[in-house]
């Protein structure tokens, strides 16, 4: 694992699910992390696809990533089992 995707785990870490009181990641919501060139795409799954949060991780996420040293570009992928 590169440094910078660990910072970006880290990073994903501190993004908390008020539903079940987790982070995203410990809950298993961030399926994989893909970088190139700068450029991350955060694979995430929901709890449901009617989740009312969805929109709100999506954001926080891509906030989050940005925020992260060597980031360029941010995209968030929502998949569903």
């Amino acid at each position: 694992m590169s440094d910078l995707e660990k910072r970006i785990w880290d990073a994903l870490r501190e993004i908390m699910d008020p539903e079940i009181g987790l982070n995203i990641v410990d809950a298993g919501l961030v399926r994989d992390i893909k970088i190139e060139d700068g450029k991350v795409t955060v694979l995430f799954r929901p709890t449901s696809p009617f989740c009312p949060l969805m929109k709100y991780f999506a954001v926080m996420i891509k906030k989050r990533v940005e925020e992260v040293e060597g980031v360029k570009e941010v995209k968030v992928e929502t998949v569903f089992p």
